[in-house]
């Protein structure tokens, strides 16, 4: 049996652990942008909380909500790919950004959606620069 398409069983545990982290983390976010956006009880506490401090780290709390719900579901789609011993690319990068900056536009406004484009841009630029050259 060719060991080269298997993936090991510590380098399993590694991905596994980093698919809990990043899905348990992107459902947190979410939950805090849709309860920003619906008004739900405790995020609504949270986010008058916020906007007496002032109404403008509000709007940015929910753009770093949607960043961060991008990045780590950039991450977990990423290892999910790694785990099928694939690389994931520029489709998942542009499909991801797309529909966090709809989401943006679509419960906050278009400003919302040009910020969060632009955080998600340095986010991917980041890691286009970081990666080694094999």
């Amino acid at each position: 049996m060719s060991r080269r398409g298997l993936v090991y069983s510590s380098e399993r545990s590694e991905l596994l652990r980093t698919l809990i982290i990043s899905i348990v983390l992107v459902v947190v976010f979410l939950a805090f942008i849709f309860g920003f956006w619906g008004e739900i009880y405790p995020f609504s506490d949270v986010a008058e909380f916020i906007s007496n401090i002032n109404p403008i780290l509000l709007d940015a709390s929910e753009v770093i909500l949607l960043i961060l719900t991008y990045a780590f579901s950039l991450i977990f789609v990423a290892m999910i790919r790694e785990w099928t011993r694939e690389v994931a690319g520029w489709v998942e990068v542009i499909g991801l950004g797309i529909i966090v900056v709809t989401l943006a536009g679509v419960l906050f406004s278009w400003i919302h959606a040009l910020t969060t484009f632009a955080g998600c841009a340095l986010f991917v630029t980041y890691l286009y620069f970081i990666q080694k050259e094999e």
